[in-house]
């Protein structure tokens, strides 16, 4: 069983994912459904696919700790099983690090910003890894003040890419 990601914060969306296999000298790919559950937690059930794995998504868990279950709930040649692992979710997410590309944007002297594709990496610090399924502003601070050039959500690397193709926005004082 895992989770993706598995350092979260509250509201963010997470993937768990039980993998059931045969056990040697069994032999086959197991059918049915996975529950997933946890105390204060949603129950979900996920169907696995061809590979033997269920998966679900929630961005229901609460702030703390969350001992996870996923059980299988068997078939007519499997017998059910059960696996669980530790979903950490915080308030906020702590020893973060956002760097933005390119972290300046041209200003033409008609007062006209010209807005390449811009793209922010958002990491764990404590981990280097990327955090995915956050909301990232892209803001502008010319000298008549902040302009928001629009939102674009980290990826599983934990970039957001924000593209205005021959675009020009103006600011306006």
């Amino acid at each position: 069983m895992t989770s993706i990601p598995n350092l979260s914060v509250f509201g963010q969306l997470v993937t768990f994912t039980a993998t059931v296999a045969a056990v040697p000298p069994g032999a086959g790919i197991p059918t049915g459904t996975v529950t997933f559950a946890s105390a204060g937690g949603p129950t979900l059930t996920g169907t696995l696919n061809a590979s033997g794995q269920a998966s679900v998504t929630t961005n229901a868990l609460t702030v703390g700790s969350h001992l996870v279950t996923a059980t299988y709930n068997g078939d007519t040649n499997f017998t059910g099983s059960s696996a669980t692992l530790t979903q950490v979710v915080n308030s906020s997410f702590v020893n973060t690090s956002l760097t933005a590309t390119p972290a300046t944007i041209r200003v033409r002297f008609s007062g006209q910003l010209f807005i390449p594709t811009l793209s922010a990496t958002l990491v764990n610090m404590a981990t280097s890894a990327g955090i995915p399924g956050q909301t990232i502003t892209f803001i502008a601070n010319p000298l008549t003040g902040p302009v928001t050039l629009g939102t674009a959500v980290t990826d599983a690397s934990g970039i957001a890419t924000l593209r205005v193709p021959n675009k020009m926005i103006t600011c306006i004082s």
